[in-house]
């Protein structure tokens, strides 16, 4: 349908134009199109209008269909979508009376069609919510096309896209974690989980102090729970016993997580709540301390260790296993005594409780110094994860897509990650730094919109010969499914050929432009250390010219692959290793940078 004519005016006088590309499905024609809008009336100043007509009488198919167990599923991006589409492969579409329509106000009054297809009201699927920035809106999403699929081969989809990977397609799935996974709990802070295309555990923390764990969908590389102290925790344990779900999808990955925990998470557990016992008998005599602080050993004792050792089963439903336990009377003691509501003999009576129970569990796991060898060995899991502490200005929400890295810029190493991630809301990109608080590496972050420009520069860094989308194409691998979008779209917007002539032309002048205090010729005889001189020459022998010949012999981005080897194929294998040596050592021969620019001139 064209969109330079109204397909059609609403009950209130409102005009209706097709969008570019059009969204409206196969089977609407014209006429039900009209006969739908002229049907819906849209309140004054309305901007987001969606409605179903039911047509008393079937009009079509639908093409959403509900899905069961043991139905084959399978994820493929449509044509003119941004993300990945859940499909039914052994249902046909059904039929229908019914037809939705959904459409946004345009700044002159009258309306733009967003979509219009056969079947009732649905939900946006998982990757237009997420760009949304809508949270509620994205539970909704998961919770639609959880039960429902599109038939297959009934929608064109966009060649090699589809996979069975469901977690590609629902993106993000969000549990709680801590005291807030009780709904009778005392919980000073919000601690969350998503899990998602994250590229490993990463620990981010607010200027409140809230929490939000965002974990990779693979539990297999999941390690310890990420902190500044000696972690006991497994994210597995964490994740199947101190978290609770919202959806199908949550209490999959808990299952998936306890079926993964270490045998030594249980001992382990026993030793810490041997730990906790006698700092809650110690902090009970303590003058001055707050009831909140004294109990929360015991709490931690109880809540955290004890209730899960003594149950061993999976906690499916937090308050139901915890209200079923035979310890949940203590529980309630402990809580009650956070809150105040005990003296120091109550406090005193649950500390010999704990004692006796922790006493058993011991006896059980063959003694204190196998539970202490337990904890050990778990401490020592070599799946480290990341700490971020954020600024004031940026939300727990925002960390996480700022964190995800859709689209990874060369190669990290132990100092440096350079990424770009699509932001919601993001308008100009903008350049973010956080640092990992564990290893110390800084994380360099392009925050992007989805719609991201060719020609867009990045602010809050260094100014750029380049825009933000040539230097991903050149230089990105992307990692997500909206990654991959936004560097599929891109590639057909910038034109590697004038790409490959720009970076020769910027190679040159980091080899002889004597203006610039940067290049070689200014650097090779200045006051500048061996280091410093060498770093214009592998700005140019490791990453230009070998980016540039490649794109000028294959016609395309050399984006994700291996600098050695492009650098081996247009002829700098030498300089390249050469110059990776000098930086290894951190020192260099005015003869050696010599003799390496001598052979890069060759090659301008």
């Amino acid at each position: 349908m064209s969109n330079s004519s109204p397909v059609g005016i609403l009950a209130t006088g409102q005009q209706v134009f097709d969008r570019s590309p059009s969204h409206v499905h196969v089977g609407v024609t014209l006429d039900l199109l009209g006969e739908a809008l002229r049907q819906i009336s849209a309140e004054p100043g309305e901007e987001k209008v969606k409605r179903t007509i039911d047509f008393d009488r079937v009009i079509g198919t639908s093409n959403c269909v509900p899905t069961i167990e043991g139905d084959e599923i399978v994820f493929a991006q449509r044509v003119n979508r941004g993300g990945l589409t859940r499909f039914v492969m052994n249902r046909n579409p059904v039929p229908s009376r019914f037809l939705t329509v959904s459409m946004r106000l345009r700044s002159d009054g009258h309306y733009e069609l967003g979509t219009a297809y056969i079947g009732g009201p649905g939900a946006v699927e998982p990757w237009a919510a997420r760009l949304s920035g809508d949270a509620s809106r994205m539970r909704e999403a998961v919770a639609f096309w959880s039960r429902h699929a599109l038939c297959w081969r009934h929608e064109p989809t966009i060649p090699d896209t589809q996979t069975s990977d469901v977690g590609e397609f629902f993106l993000e799935v969000r549990l709680v974690f801590g005291s807030g996974r009780f709904t009778t709990a005392v919980a000073n802070n919000r601690n969350d989980v998503i899990v998602g295309p994250f590229d490993k555990s990463t620990k981010l923390v607010d200027a409140r102090k809230d929490v939000l764990l965002c974990l990779p969908r693979e539990v297999g590389t999941w390690g310890n729970y990420p902190t500044h102290q000696a972690s006991w925790l497994s994210l597995v344990f964490v994740v199947a016993c101190h978290a609770s779900h919202e959806d199908e999808q949550g209490l999959a990955i808990r299952r998936a997580a306890w079926d993964a925990i270490p045998v030594a998470q249980w001992p382990a557990l026993v030793a810490k709540a041997a730990e906790f016992a006698s700092e809650f008998r110690d902090r009970l005599t303590q003058d001055g301390l707050a009831p909140r602080k004294a109990f929360k050993s015991a709490t931690r004792a109880l809540q955290d260790c004890l209730l899960y050792v003594v149950e061993r089963r999976f906690p499916a439903q937090q308050d139901a296993f915890l209200r079923d336990s035979e310890i949940a009377p203590l529980v309630a003691q402990a809580n009650r005594g956070r809150a105040g509501e005990l003296d120091l003999q109550a406090g005193l009576a649950l500390a010999n409780e704990i004692d006796a129970m922790v006493a058993g569990l011991v006896e059980e796991f063959g003694g204190i110094d196998e539970c202490r060898k337990a904890l050990s060995d778990l401490m020592t899991d070599a799946r480290t994860g990341r700490v971020i502490l954020l600024p004031e200005e940026i939300s727990l929400d925002r960390g996480s897509e700022l964190v995800r890295g859709d689209i990874v810029i060369g190669v990290p190493d132990a100092h440096d990650m350079d990424m770009v991630s699509i932001v919601s809301g993001q308008g100009a990109p903008v350049l973010v730094q956080l640092k990992d608080e564990l290893s110390g590496q800084r994380l360099d972050i392009m925050a992007v919109a989805a719609t991201l420009g060719a020609d867009e520069h990045l602010s809050g860094g260094h100014p750029s010969f380049q825009s933000v989308a040539e230097m991903l194409l050149a230089n990105g691998t992307p990692r997500t499914p909206e990654g991959k979008a936004l560097v599929k779209r891109l590639t057909s917007e910038v034109d590697p050929a004038a790409l490959a002539q720009k970076y020769r032309e910027v190679a040159e002048r980091f080899m002889r432009d004597a203006s610039d205090r940067k290049s070689w010729a200014a650097r090779r005889n200045g006051g500048f250390t061996q280091v410093k001189k060498v770093i214009p020459l592998y700005r140019v022998a490791c990453d230009l010219l070998p980016r540039s010949a490649f794109m000028e012999r294959e016609g395309r981005f050399p984006g994700g692959q291996d600098m050695a080897s492009l650098a081996d194929a247009c002829g700098l294998g030498n300089e390249f290793r050469a110059i990776k040596a000098i930086l290894e050592r951190q020192d260099a021969t005015d003869a050696e940078l010599a003799d390496i620019a001598a052979g890069i001139e060759q090659h301008l």
